[in-house]
């Protein structure tokens, strides 16, 4: 394995549950939670289940510090009404394959379908800004937010998605629109339009709609300043097809190192904030009513909201999202390695395994170094590796600091492509 996590099973093998929702253990296990819901655009019927997943092994510790990922076979993207559900790295709200620019080996991901020039638009209304004295600051982020988030449809299932450009683009997940040409997009007030599936990435788990822009088109903000732990969070997105729905909570967590469909690792943001099958693709908030990331998955022992969800940070959405639009690839940076917890205890990604020829062993990384720092980030354990990495493109030079025999080590690696 190249760039990956090596698990390790767990002390005690978990049982096997029936439910085709559940695959991992006795009853967790990562989940579309946009695919949980109806195949229609009716948001009353009961969810359809979802076919059986094999999820993956865990390490001795049961959940470990980064949440655990599932095997290739357990990131499907379900069909129905979206959303990823699962362990922890497949989504429960919005479909299958998240992930972003992974440091494994990987080829580049192209657009699935070519990407048009947005034409010229009126300018259309930005969501308003919140200040930090509104009495009911979920309440106003919802009334500020809600007319820039719709529900997307296609013949498999529904999801969410946020208008963020006036030229009409909206972002959403991947697997909210599957393999789908064109989508139907339902605004707040209830009219609704036909959008076009510009391109998608299923390792990062996104993609871009876009629709004929009118006069009352409203573009949500994107958030410039980094998430903090603790902070308010506001999810607003059309969960069991019912838009606009509001739920709150906090950042629980940033920078947790998920796995997708497609293996690649990202950095992503938890909430504790009620998502559930159909929210993929939506937005969370900040309580400035910015949007910090795009809805794209839970983990969940029932297929529903357990109280952690997963977003992909908004600038990184962003950043594919533009390259999806004009018609380019993702590239992921590629170092090379396989690694490990250290045998030692301490904090770290220990190397186990390095590619001939790749931009590991050209820096003259070897098996047994333990990495510690990349660029000045901190890496305490192996899923902070795979997201550090995973933020660079091939040609990136990275200075990784790392222990060797005791010794404190600082050597250059160039990223390079698999």
């Amino acid at each position: 394995m190249s760039d990956t996590w090596n698990h390790r099973p767990p002390a005690t093998p978990p049982t096997t549950d029936t439910d085709p929702c559940l695959a991992w253990g006795a009853d967790a296990g990562v989940h579309e939670a946009a695919h949980h819901v109806h195949h229609d655009a009716t948001p009353t019927p009961t969810p359809t289940p979802p076919p059986t997943w094999a999820l993956p092994s865990w390490d001795a510790n049961g959940l470990p510090t980064p949440p655990p990922a599932p095997r290739p076979a357990t990131v499907r993207t379900r069909r129905g009404a979206k959303v990823l559900v699962g362990t922890a790295a497949v989504a429960v709200l919005v479909g299958a394959g998240f992930v972003g620019r992974g440091f494994v080996a990987d080829a580049p991901v192209t657009s699935v379908v070519a990407a048009s020039t947005p034409s010229a638009v009126p300018v259309a209304d930005p969501t308003p800004l919140v200040t930090g004295n509104a009495d009911e600051p979920v309440a106003a982020v919802a009334e500020a937010l809600g007319p820039s988030v719709v529900k997307i449809q296609t013949q498999e299932g529904l999801g969410s998605g946020v208008v963020y450009d006036e030229s009409g683009l909206i972002l959403t997940n991947a697997h909210v629109v599957s393999n789908a040409k064109t989508v139907q997009v339902v605004f707040s007030d209830g009219t609704s339009a036909t959008g076009n599936v510009l391109g998608a990435d299923e390792a990062n788990d996104i993609a871009v709609v876009k629709v004929e822009p009118s006069a009352g088109l409203v573009v949500a903000r994107l958030a410039t300043d980094e998430p903090r732990v603790g902070q308010l969070t506001v999810a607003v997105g059309s969960p069991f097809g019912l838009e606009q729905t509001v739920t709150s909570g906090v950042v629980s967590a940033v920078n947790r190192p998920v796995e997708g469909a497609t293996k690649d690792v990202v950095g992503m943001v938890q909430t504790d904030a009620p998502i559930n099958p159909g929210n993929s693709g939506g937005a969370l908030a900040n309580r400035e009513a910015e949007v910090i990331g795009i809805n794209s998955m839970i983990f969940s022992q029932s297929g529903e909201n357990n109280g952690i969800g997963f977003a992909i940070p908004i600038q990184r959405a962003k950043e594919i999202a533009d390259a999806l639009v004009h018609g380019g690839t993702v590239a992921r940076g590629f170092l090379g390695v396989s690694s490990t917890s250290p045998t030692d205890g301490e904090a770290g990604a220990e190397i186990s395994e390095i590619s001939p020829g790749s931009a590991a062993a050209e820096a003259g990384l070897e098996v047994g170094d333990v990495i510690v720092a990349i660029d000045g980030s901190a890496i305490k354990a192996q899923g902070d590796l795979a997201v550090v990495v995973g933020t660079h493109e091939p040609g990136d030079q990275l200075t990784i600091e790392l222990q060797r025999g005791g010794n404190e080590i600082s050597l250059t690696a160039t990223l390079g492509t698999k």
